[in-house]
């Protein structure tokens, strides 16, 4: 089993967080006033680890903005998080840089670094899956993100149940094999669908009972 810790986060000019750092301990407590900054480490956390918010919506408006409420012309927004991975720190570091023209914004562009050397987007999708998928970090994060994903299909449900607890359903099924009937029953089907071919088994079944009682 891969252990993993929050060891530290670290932002520059991302959303209201001009310059900071915040080192983790096996149990850190963030405490604080409305909008002072607990939501901003939350959300650069997933940020980095999955692309999204905490609560699955796309990453944006991630420019701080001044009093007004204008966003600041700042040329790069930074959030990194550093992960102690069985005992070992990895540091991963996503950059937003801003382009301006004479002023005048044109663009955006995202790099990456992967304990401070430059890598490329797919490079750090994999080494973030090799630690846990991105929808699986997304989950333990928020319960809403946890329940919208179990309502959308009972089979994506079990699956995301599945990897949440660590079982392996076919592991569990070849050490008792009374159950494999009932894995392929299910696999992939949705507990209405994998019922109404239960119904009609037991419909069937009560049939040929009728006719040998006749």
């Amino acid at each position: 089993m891969t252990e993993v810790l929050l060891k530290k986060i670290s932002l520059k000019n991302y959303m209201g967080a001009e310059n900071v750092e915040v080192d983790f301990s096996e149990k850190t407590e963030i405490r604080g006033k409305n909008r002072c900054g607990k939501s901003t480490l939350m959300n650069a956390y997933f940020d980095v680890m999955t692309g999204k918010f905490a609560n699955g919506a796309a990453p944006t408006n991630i420019c701080p903005v001044d009093e007004n409420g204008e966003e600041k012309p700042v040329k790069e927004i930074e959030r990194a998080i550093t992960l102690e991975i069985n005992g070992i720190e990895r540091e991963i570091r996503k950059v937003t840089k801003r382009k301006y023209r004479k002023g005048v914004f044109i663009g955006i562009e995202t790099v990456y670094m992967l304990d401070g050397v430059s890598a490329k987007t797919a490079e750090v999708n994999d080494f973030l899956a090799s630690i846990a998928p991105p929808e699986t970090v997304a989950m333990c994060s928020n319960a809403s993100v946890f329940l919208s994903t179990l309502k959308k299909s009972t089979a994506d449900a079990r699956k995301a149940i599945e990897g949440l607890s660590g079982f392996d359903i076919e592991r569990f099924c070849k050490e008792n094999a009374e159950y494999q009937s009932i894995y392929e029953m299910t696999a992939g089907k949705k507990t209405e669908d994998a019922l109404k071919q239960l119904k009609k088994r037991l419909s069937v079944e009560n049939g040929e009972l009728d006719r040998l009682n006749v």
